[in-house]
């Protein structure tokens, strides 16, 4: 398909498993707050951020194995990655200590604000 068939609109349509994965992501997402909400009750916000960060990690590792995928960082990029995992990390600490103070409903419309 050319450029000028896409701007006409002749959209390709979405696989399966797209959709199956998109909905998955979405209802997972739905449930943080939830989640969030149980894990305060016995983790502090910032041991739950750093536990939500190594679980990460322990799926993302094995996947960078398995396909291949070097990890590793330009001395450029390490700044960036820096600046942003503290962002990062922020909102997270953030949330849950929102939803620490407050209750799962409020969290979710603090999350879609």
């Amino acid at each position: 398909m050319d450029a000028r068939q896409h701007q006409q609109g002749s959209a390709v349509p979405p696989q399966a498993s797209s959709v199956l994965i998109a909905i998955t992501i979405v209802v997972l997402w739905r449930g943080t707050a939830v989640a969030v909400k149980v894990a305060v009750e016995g983790l502090p916000p910032v041991a739950l951020a750093a536990l939500r960060f190594g679980i990460a990690a322990l799926c993302l590792l094995p996947w960078c194995v398995a396909t291949g995928r070097k990890i590793s960082l330009d001395r450029r990029s390490i700044t960036h990655v820096i600046v942003l995992s503290i962002l990062l990390w922020s909102q997270i600490i953030s949330f849950n200590f929102g939803v620490l103070q407050s209750n799962a409903s409020h969290g979710v419309l603090l999350i879609n604000a």
